[in-house]
């Protein structure tokens, strides 16, 4: 197809308001256009909002510090719960565990986004360098559970 062909196709003539003549691309090309430019300007939004309403409701929790010592009675375990996700949380339970036996903690203490959650154990007597399995399980508002675990060795005071 030659140059002028196509400018006979698909240019029209108009008239400016001067009277003269000039040339411009046809209505129905104009309209193909922005339909087409309109479309995708969409289709971007669509995909980033999308992506940012999927990334706005995420649970997790990490637990921040655990310790286990020994003293006379026992062995107290601490542990601290740290909320890293974006939505309010709910402490489901925790659980220490070693050598036999098993600690469950149950108190559902709401735990808001980023703020710490301490819980404490206190279990029979373990020996120094015994290691203390702690598992906590967390709720959101949906259902949705996540959980952490850590291991902690005993220590003397």
């Amino acid at each position: 197809m030659k140059l002028e062909n196509f400018a006979e196709v698909w240019l029209v003539p108009s008239i400016d308001r001067e009277g003269g003549s000039r040339r411009g691309i046809s209505r129905l090309l104009s309209e193909v256009l922005m339909v087409s430019v309109v479309m995708s300007i969409g289709s971007l939004v669509y995909v980033y909002s999308v992506s940012v309403v999927s990334d706005a409701h995420h649970p997790d929790i990490t637990i921040a510090m655990a310790d286990a010592v020994l003293w006379s009675g026992g062995t107290i375990v601490q542990v601290s719960v740290r909320n890293i996700g974006t939505v309010p949380l709910r402490v489901k339970s925790a659980t220490a565990s070693g050598e036999g036996e098993q600690q469950t903690w149950n108190d559902g203490a709401e735990l808001n986004v980023g703020h710490e959650c301490g819980l404490r154990f206190t279990m029979g007597r373990r020996s120094v360098g015994a290691t203390v399995t702690l598992v906590v399980s967390a709720v959101d508002s949906r259902g949705a559970e996540v959980k952490a675990a850590a291991s902690v060795a005993v220590r003397k005071p």
